[in-house]
């Protein structure tokens, strides 16, 4: 039985690019259209393959209309709502950009005041710590005196004192 005496009537044998042609479609989107219906496809006696393309498929299809409602069927597109969205977005941002400015400029307001404040803290501790220095050597300049007047004045007894005091006079000694 020949393979072709099953056919349809009306259907007919085509190349891919007389296919392609008739449709109005390019090369490679009627092998996919062969592919994806499943057409049969036969080589002739020159190696040409041909596909088998039933009844009404070789003539142009009408293209869906584009579902999407942002964008109209015709494929032009809406410039004003494109504008609106950009100056929206625009907007935002300018007011992000403000609220960002305000708030740097607050922080550098902040860190300026505790700067002022670092330095004044500081000052005054420069201050204490020259006059704790300079009570140190007020300190140590009087006490080889008071050593002189009292040593004389330690009896057996009060040891234990006069040794306390030598003791404390060479602690204050590391501080001049």
């Amino acid at each position: 039985m020949d393979a072709l005496a099953d056919d349809e009537p009306d259907s007919r044998w085509m190349t891919v690019a007389e296919l392609a042609e008739s449709r109005q479609i390019s090369k490679a989107s009627a092998a996919r259209l062969v592919r994806r219906r499943r057409w049969r496809r036969m080589p002739d006696n020159r190696g040409v393959v041909r596909v088998y393309v039933p009844v009404g498929e070789e003539l142009p299809q009408e293209q869906p209309t584009d579902a999407r409602a942002d964008i109209p069927a015709d494929g032009s597109l809406e410039l004003l709502a494109i504008v609106s969205a950009k100056d929206e977005v625009v907007a935002a941002k300018d007011a992000h950009i403000g609220t960002l400015t305000d708030a740097l400029t607050k922080a550098e307001n902040r860190a300026d005041d505790l700067q002022r404040q670092l330095d004044q803290w500081f000052g005054a501790a420069l201050v204490a710590a020259q006059a704790a220095q300079a009570a140190s050597a007020e300190v140590a300049n009087r006490l080889p005196p008071l050593r002189r007047e009292m040593a004389p004045a330690c009896s057996p007894d009060q040891t234990v004192r006069c040794s306390s005091l030598q003791r404390n006079s060479s602690w204050v000694a590391s501080f001049s």
